[in-house]
């Protein structure tokens, strides 16, 4: 899925100085065309899958106790995944001599509302 995103068009690399050896850059741009059936696949494997975790869970009641269930499950590993995340890369910045949390603002305040509304994708509203 990651070619899907990130070579379906030049026009997301045409600044990068990218080695596509070896292989060729229209043959990188054709999986990357082409894996937008993956992603289909992966969103219509992930609803079924979701849709038979909702029906074989008979003792929940209701449809929001379910999705509370899965939301928070969910958002626990995507929290830990991304604050692990900025660790390594703040470790790696401080081995490098990188600004890194630097892109987020100049006070520790604005860096960590800055990572949370990154975290939350929400980092354009700030």
């Amino acid at each position: 899925m990651i070619f899907h995103h990130c070579f379906h068009d030049t026009d997301l690399f045409k600044d990068l100085n990218l080695n596509f050896a070896p292989f060729t850059m229209e043959g990188v741009l054709n999986v990357g065309i082409y894996a937008k059936v993956c992603v289909a696949i992966f969103a219509f494997v992930s609803g079924y899958g979701l849709y038979l975790s909702f029906m074989n869970k008979p003792e929940i009641l209701d449809d929001s106790s379910w999705i509370k269930i899965r939301l928070t499950k969910v958002m626990k590993t995507f929290c830990t995944v991304a604050i692990l995340s900025y660790v390594f890369y703040w470790i790696k910045s401080q081995v490098m001599g990188e600004e890194f949390f630097s892109l987020y603002g100049d006070s520790f305040t604005e860096v960590v509302i800055s990572v949370l509304a990154d975290i939350f994708g929400n980092i354009h509203y700030f």
